[in-house]
């Protein structure tokens, strides 16, 4: 089985937004998540396995913020 996310985000821009992210900002990786990445699939654990491999290869935290955002907190700078 293939990891989804990879075919639904474009993982080298996502590797150049982190590499450039000014240290106040978070990268926004798609907003409206559950719309857009969290609709195309079924089974949550699936998309949690494919979140974890695809945290593992850029070595970085996804999180859904308070918007239905999933964005990388290059920086720590959001409080939980």
């Amino acid at each position: 089985m293939s990891n989804k996310l990879t075919k639904i985000l474009d993982i080298e821009v996502i590797r150049q937004m982190i590499a450039n992210c000014p240290q106040d900002e978070v990268v926004i990786v798609c907003p409206h998540y559950s719309i857009n990445i969290a609709s195309e699939y079924e089974d949550c654990e699936e998309l949690q396995w494919d979140l974890n491999e695809l945290e593992n290869d850029l070595d970085c935290v996804f999180e859904v913020n308070d918007y239905d955002d999933l964005i990388i907190d290059v920086h720590g700078i959001i409080e939980y």
